[in-house]
C-alpha cells in the first residue's frame, strides 16, 4: 500500500485506475478495506471479468471508488488457459475466449449498475488473442444501444499488421 501511495503522490492528479492480479485484495475481511483506501487515495477501480481459476483470480467486485470514472476489463473467462504462466505462449492461450450473448447481456446489467455509482465507464476488452476483442465490443455497443459504425466492405481499408501502428 505504501508503494500504491508513493505512485499516487508521484503522478499528482492524473486519472488513475487499480486493477488487482490476487484475490486477496477482496477477501471478505479485506474487501471493504480495499475499497476504503482505493477511494480514500483516489483510484479508479479496475473491475475484471476473468475465470474464477484459483488465488491469481479476481472476483467480480461490482463498487466504483471513483465517483469519476470506473473501468472494466473483459480478459475473457478461459479457466484451462488462466493459469498458463511460465509457458512459452500463456498470453496467447490466456486471453484465447469469446463471449457469448448471453454473458455479455449479463454484463450489460452489471454495466448499468456501475453507472449508477460512477459518471464514466470505460470498458476494456483484453480478450484479443484470438482477435475477438473488436467483435465482442461492437456486439456489447449494440447490446447496450450504441451506435456502431461498420463502413461498407468495398470501403474497408486493410487490416494493419499490429507493428505498422507504430511506425513513423
Amino acid at each position: 500500500m505504501d508503494k500504491l501511495r508513493q505512485a499516487r503522490e508521484l503522478l499528482g492528479d492524473l486519472p488513475l485506475a487499480l486493477e488487482f492480479r490476487h484475490q486477496s485484495w477482496f477477501a471478505p475481511e479485506m474487501r471493504d478495506r480495499t475499497l476504503a483506501f482505493m477511494r480514500r487515495e483516489r483510484w479508479a477501480h479496475g473491475v475484471c471479468d476473468e475465470p474464477q481459476a484459483g488465488l491469481g483470480s479476481v472476483p467480480i467486485v461490482l463498487e466504483a471508488s471513483d465517483d469519476a470514472v470506473t473501468l472494466v476489463r473483459f480478459h475473457g473467462r478461459n479457466v484451462s488457459g488462466w493459469n498458463s504462466g511460465g509457458s512459452p505462449n500463456w498470453r496467447d492461450v490466456r486471453y484465447l475466449y469469446r463471449y457469448d450473448e448471453a454473458e455479455l447481456r449479463e454484463w450489460a446489467q452489471r454495466l448499468v449498475q456501475l453507472q449508477t455509482m460512477t459518471r464514466d465507464i470505460y470498458v476494456i476488452f483484453n480478450n484479443n488473442s484470438g482477435g475477438d476483442a473488436a467483435g465482442n465490443a461492437k456486439q456489447m455497443m449494440r447490446i447496450l444501444g450504441q451506435a456502431v459504425y461498420e463502413p461498407p466492405e468495398e470501403k474497408r481499408p486493410p487490416e494493419p499488421e499490429q507493428l505498422d501502428l507504430f511506425s513513423p
